[in-house]
């Protein structure tokens, strides 16, 4: 009998551990201060090594950086940036203010959205949201910028404007970095 009561609690499945929910992105780098709101809550003190979910929102302070490994892109914020994952249907992220860098190799990036605009492509850019325009430089690969009903392409080296109510300015070359002085 002790036998066969062994047997069956071999064969019963272990109780599951309790798991946290899985996470959209995980925060590689926090640098200074860098806060997070889930999902509404109040803002509290990012972890590296967290995990951000939809429906939560990640900012950092004037002086702060964060860096979010999605498992095909990364998205490091500059300082004094917000960024949202809305809780909608067709997953995006929203900067609400601040500074993206944006890569994707290989796939498609998350669309990026601001009030102004949606940017889309693949490998390297620069998401910039001051006011009440947009700013988006390609550094490599190639990205879409729609605002309103227009869109424009951005080869690497180029980069548009988009203000409210706007389509997006023509694409214009990027002024070359400064060689000296740095």
């Amino acid at each position: 009998l002790a036998r066969g009561a062994l047997v069956v609690l071999l064969a019963a499945p272990a109780a599951a551990p309790a798991q946290d929910p899985l996470g959209l992105a995980r925060l590689s780098l926090v640098e200074r201060k860098v806060e997070l709101s889930k999902k509404g809550a109040t803002w509290q003190a990012a972890v590296e090594g967290g995990p951000l979910q939809i429906g939560e929102a990640l900012r950092t302070s004037p002086d702060g950086v964060a860096r979010l490994e999605l498992p095909w892109m990364a998205l490091t914020l500059g300082p004094g940036s917000t960024l949202r994952f809305p809780d909608a249907f067709l997953l995006s992220a929203s900067l609400e203010s601040g500074r993206a860098l944006v890569e994707a190799q290989g796939r498609d990036a998350l669309k990026i959205v601001t009030a102004e605009a949606e940017v889309r492509g693949q490998s390297r850019a620069v998401v910039r949201r001051q006011g009440r325009e947009t700013l988006v430089t390609c550094l490599a690969g190639r990205f879409y910028v729609q605002g309103g009903e227009t869109a424009v392409t951005l080869a690497p080296g180029r980069g548009t404007v988009v203000r409210t109510g706007r389509a997006p300015s023509a694409p214009e070359d990027v002024p070359a970095a400064p060689a000296k002085g740095l």
